[in-house]
């Protein structure tokens, strides 16, 4: 009994930490795939007769408990976008406009603008830990992606309202899966 009681705290921080993961990378179910692209929409839009496009979410990061990046791509006709998906220790806001910056093993730093300003939602009074979480959509060029896919992503940083973050992208896994989105919306 004494050992049950021992690791029933542990047994509650790995049912809580598995629940806030499935909340925070559940997907929509692929819907068609196209060569390497796995996308979650892929279809004309009824009303503006534009071609909607959206991938897969692909994991980019992940630090412990405290912090994790997400990222997808997303057309809409020519309008091109990279989606990042944010959970992060402290609460965090992005402003419109404001940038994503990668630096590219070349040196250059592409910077790509957000659409919108974002605050991160408020940790669930549920969750063990505060997560903060928000879904940042930055609109990015043809000119760009080519930029981008001309070169590997080494580090990432991000433009908050109280200055910046920066990620380094040290396995090839990680700077590769940014070129894989953006690849399959070009």
């Amino acid at each position: 009994m004494r050992i049950l009681l021992a690791f029933f705290p542990l047994l509650l921080f790995f049912a809580s930490y598995s629940f806030a993961q499935d909340e925070l990378y559940t997907d929509h179910e692929v819907v068609h795939s196209e060569g390497d692209c796995l996308y979650i929409e892929n279809q004309v839009d009824k009303f503006t007769k534009e071609v909607v496009k959206e991938t897969k979410l692909k994991i980019l990061y992940l630090k412990g408990l405290s912090e994790s990046m997400s990222i997808r791509g997303r057309s809409v006709g020519d309008t091109k976008y990279l989606l990042l998906e944010w959970a992060y220790f402290d609460v965090f806001g992005i402003s419109e406009n404001s940038e994503l910056w990668l630096l590219l093993k070349n040196e250059e730093v592409v910077k790509i603008p957000a659409a919108f300003g974002v605050v991160a939602d408020a940790p669930s009074s549920s969750d063990m830990f505060s997560i903060w979480k928000g879904g940042i959509q930055y609109r990015i060029s043809d000119e760009q992606i080519s930029q981008v896919l001309s070169s590997q992503v080494t580090d990432i940083r991000i433009h908050t309202t109280d200055g910046y973050v920066d990620r380094e992208l040290k396995k090839k896994k990680q700077w590769s899966r940014i070129g894989e989105v953006l690849s399959c919306i070009r």
